[in-house]
């Protein structure tokens, strides 16, 4: 559920975390879609340390 999302959202950055949230609509609980975003935001993270 979308506000259940941006609440845990607003808890791991409050916490220090590097978090982000894309809400698509669809279906499924990974959507395929998000397969690009979520290899992005690893390489993002790898490539930083």
């Amino acid at each position: 559920l979308p506000e259940q999302s941006r609440i845990s959202l607003k808890i791991f950055k409050d916490a220090g975390y590097k978090a982000e949230l894309h809400i698509l609509p669809v279906g499924h609980k990974i959507p395929l879609q998000a397969k690009y975003l979520i290899e992005n935001f690893i390489n993002m993270e790898y490539h930083q340390v």
